[in-house]
């Protein structure tokens, strides 16, 4: 079943990399909707298809970068203001506060458990390198 999924995606690979160069919005858009996976649809039919350790949502989170490297998008908004800067920051901040205080800090936790936990937690990573890209979309849809 992995080879019949790695061979489908191979296959669509050209076109998503056409949708994400012709729609590049409604790509972003629909591949972010796919990686919160409200429903829970990735987790409860392709989770268990992929190899150890991968999820679909690291799947869709290289989707969500498609679109800025098909595509010249411009991130200098971002950077330009402040109070997105600021929110950055913070974010920053928090991660990097439960990465190493939460995560290494804590008396029960060795450097083998931290390696453990940061794979475990890599979705607050996520969180915070997709902070730049929902902003640079908004910023273009709205």
């Amino acid at each position: 079943m992995i080879k019949i999924f790695i061979i489908l995606g191979i296959l669509s690979l050209p076109v998503i990399l056409n949708l994400a160069r012709k729609y590049p919005d409604h790509f972003f858009w629909i591949s972010l909707a796919l990686f919160l996976d409200t429903g829970g649809y990735l987790k409860g039919y392709i989770d268990h298809l992929l190899p150890v350790g991968f999820l679909g949502m690291d799947i869709m989170l290289v989707f969500l970068f498609l679109p800025f490297l098909v595509n010249k998008i411009n991130i200098q908004p971002f950077f330009q203001d402040r109070n997105a800067r600021a929110f950055l920051r913070l974010v920053l901040f928090f991660m990097i506060y439960q990465i190493f205080v939460h995560g290494l800090w804590v008396p029960q936790n060795s450097l083998y458990n931290w390696a453990y936990y940061l794979f475990t937690k890599r979705y607050d990573v996520f969180a915070v390198i997709l902070v730049i890209p929902i902003y640079i979309f908004i910023k273009r849809n709205v």
